[in-house]
C-alpha cells in the first residue's frame, strides 16, 4: 500500500499502520484481518483502492458490467499496433497520475 498508493505522499503512514495493526490485533485467521484492511484502505482516502475478500473476488470474476468496453487493437504496417483504451472510472485522486497525450501529426 505504502509503495503503490496514488496518494502515498499525503498519508501519515506510521499512524495508518498503527491503526490497522491495532484493529487486527488478536487475529487468528486471515479473515480476522479483513475489517482492518478494509478500514486502512478507507483511511487511505484515495477513492480508488479497494479490498476484495476471496469470496467476493470469486463472485466478481463471473460478473461482467453491462457497460464494460473491451479494448480492440489493430495491426499497422511495420510491426506496429494501435490499441485505443476505453475510459475507466476513477476518483479525483488519479488526476495527478494521468496526463493527456500530445496530439500526433498524421504520417
Amino acid at each position: 500500500m505504502e509503495r503503490h498508493a496514488l496518494v502515498r505522499d499525503e498519508v501519515d503512514w506510521p499512524k495508518l499502520r498503527q491503526d490497522a495493526l491495532g484493529r487486527a490485533e488478536g487475529a487468528s485467521w486471515p479473515a480476522d484481518t479483513y475489517e482492518a484492511i478494509e478500514q486502512a484502505l478507507r483511511d487511505l482516502g484515495d477513492g480508488h483502492s479497494t479490498f476484495l475478500t476471496p469470496e467476493k473476488a470469486a463472485r466478481t470474476e463471473d460478473e461482467t458490467p453491462d457497460d464494460q468496453v473491451l479494448p480492440q487493437g489493430q495491426r499497422l504496417p511495420g510491426g506496429l499496433g494501435h490499441l485505443p483504451l476505453p475510459p475507466i472510472r476513477s476518483g479525483s485522486a488519479a488526476g495527478p497520475c494521468l496526463r493527456a497525450a500530445p496530439p500526433q501529426s498524421a504520417r
